[in-house]
């Protein structure tokens, strides 16, 4: 047998094996059967991680000084509850939530401007901001872990999702900002997506503005980790100030809305937002009628995320005898809290006289405000889609409460001139997650 020869018949050969493997093998799949598994539910406590903050507000542009004005600040305070001060780095704490309270009295970001600063999260929505001329969004992302991650920012506008998508790398324990106006300029009404590798990133929005040389608001815009169908924005306006508001709204598959405003007597009327249709992507805002001390029930047939900002006018010593300048504050929507249990425990840091602590209740219930020893502050019996002033007297800045109840409930911080500022509540304990696990065979 010549050498060709032996050649095909070994390639023969092995073909043959080939095919009579593939049929072997394809018989064995065929007659697998399925077996049917019922699912068997397990409670998962989710590992701690620590909280951070996102530093301080910062002048976005570079400083301009002069005879008359000036856009550094020469005079700000800042308070940091349950979190540490570092250089160059994440503010963290080892407890679930923390607190940032900045006093800025001059300058081009002269305003109040409060953040509760959270654990990290590997999606995020931020609804907020503006790239408009006169307008800065800068969006810091902070890293309390030991590990590297990245974050990928997608932006949206009036007209939709924009194309370019920016990843930012942020190291263990590090923290890294993004000028959304450097991604793509011009936005009036903006929300953004923050998707993270790992465990994720704490995120926050620094919100600016100027009209002309006159301050016009710096707030920071918190983040929420979920869209839902059942929302509320438990404060849409200023206590004991004249203010304005305005609700922001997105929906990234699109959404038809019904909104709701109601007071401390109950609802109030609000025609022509019944069904709003949302389009995918789509910034969409609406103005909130005035109505002191208010809330907004939001009722969608599809996810959405949503957030109102709330404007109040002040003096300003900058330009001619009454000029006006502004400051404001963004209130994120959270989940209607009839879908709360008995046993809800979110909390916030009280930064004394100038707090005032806002709750809407979707059913008649009482609400309990303890302390961080678990003495009781405060107790107020609510009723049925209402807002209520909870009440609080004698308790020094810095102090952790929580509340007991179910309520979607707010921090305002209300100070003298016309500044305003504003705190979500945040989870005070860790959560425990149910799942659902299936045993069911394994097939190569």
């Amino acid at each position: 047998m010549n050498a060709q020869r032996i050649v095909a018949t070994v390639t023969a050969l092995a073909a043959g094996a080939l095919l009579v493997g593939t049929a072997v093998v394809g018989t064995q799949v065929g007659t697998a059967t399925t077996v049917a598994a019922e699912p068997t539910s397990v409670t998962v406590t989710p590992a701690v991680q620590p909280a951070a903050c996102t530093g301080e507000l910062t002048v976005p542009v570079g400083s301009i000084e002069g005879d008359d004005f000036s856009s550094e600040p020469t005079v700000r305070s800042r308070d940091l509850f349950g979190v540490e001060a570092v250089t160059d780095g994440a503010e963290a704490g080892d407890g679930l939530f923390g607190a940032s309270i900045e006093r800025v009295q001059d300058g081009d970001i002269a305003g109040y401007a409060a953040l509760a600063c959270g654990t990290p999260s590997t999606s995020q929505w931020l609804v907020g901001g503006s790239t408009s001329l006169g307008s800065s969004a800068r969006l810091v992302l902070a890293n309390p872990t030991q590990s590297n991650v990245e974050a990928t920012v997608t932006l949206y506008g009036g007209s939709g999702q924009i194309d370019a998508q920016t990843v930012v790398a942020v190291g263990a324990g590090g923290i890294e900002d993004l000028l959304l106006e450097a991604v793509q300029e011009g936005i009036e009404a903006t929300a953004v997506r923050v998707e993270s590798t790992g465990a994720g990133v704490v995120a926050a929005l620094q919100d600016s503005e100027l009209d002309g040389l006159q301050p016009a608001g710096t707030s920071w815009v918190a983040s929420v980790s979920d869209l839902g169908t059942s929302l509320v924005v438990p404060a849409v306006a200023a206590v004991g100030l004249e203010s304005s508001a305005v609700l922001r709204l997105v929906a990234s598959e699109g959404a038809t809305v019904s909104l709701t405003l109601a007071n401390g007597d109950g609802a109030v009327e609000w025609s022509g937002v019944a069904a709003l249709e949302l389009d995918p992507g789509v910034v969409t805002e609406v103005e909130i009628p005035e109505s002191s001390g208010s809330a907004v029930v939001i009722d969608s047939d599809a996810p959405v995320a949503a957030a109102a900002e709330i404007t109040v006018a002040r003096s300003s010593d900058i330009g001619e005898e009454g000029s006006v300048a502004h400051d404001r504050t963004w209130v994120p929507a959270e989940e209607v809290p009839a879908t709360y249990g008995e046993n809800q425990d979110d909390g916030v840091y009280w930064p004394g006289d100038e707090g005032v602590l806002l709750a809407y209740t979707a059913v008649a219930t009482t609400l309990t405000v303890l302390d961080d020893a678990g003495e009781q502050i405060a107790q107020t019996e609510t009723r049925a889609g209402v807002v209520t002033r909870i009440p609080v007297e004698g308790v020094s800045a810095g102090t952790r409460l929580t509340l007991q109840g179910r309520a979607a409930w707010s921090l305002q911080i209300v100070g003298d001139g016309g500044f305003l500022a504003s705190m979500r509540a945040l989870p005070a304990t860790v959560l425990d997650v149910d799942l659902s696990v299936v045993d069911a065979p394994y097939l190569p």
